[in-house]
C-alpha cells in the first residue's frame, strides 16, 4: 500500500512478485550494467568456515547469472 519505487535486477523483482502485489516496469532509459565483487582480509583465506562461506555465495551468484 505505498507509492514507492525502487530499481531492481529484472530477475529479483520477478522472484518478488511471488511475495507481494509489484508491477514491473521497465525504465525509460537504458541503465548500464552494475559489476559485482567478494573481498575478504587475506587472513581469512585459509579459514574453512570463510572458505565454506565464499563457496557458497560464488555457487549461488553463478546459479542467478544463468538467467
Amino acid at each position: 500500500a505505498s507509492d514507492a519505487v525502487a530499481v531492481l535486477p529484472r530477475r529479483i523483482a520477478r522472484e518478488l512478485i511471488g511475495y507481494r502485489p509489484l508491477v514491473i516496469r521497465d525504465l525509460p532509459f537504458p541503465s548500464p550494467d552494475v559489476g559485482t565483487a567478494m573481498t575478504w582480509p587475506r587472513w581469512f583465506d585459509n579459514q574453512p568456515s570463510h572458505r565454506w562461506l565464499r563457496e557458497n555465495v560464488e555457487g549461488t551468484a553463478k546459479d542467478l547469472s544463468s538467467d
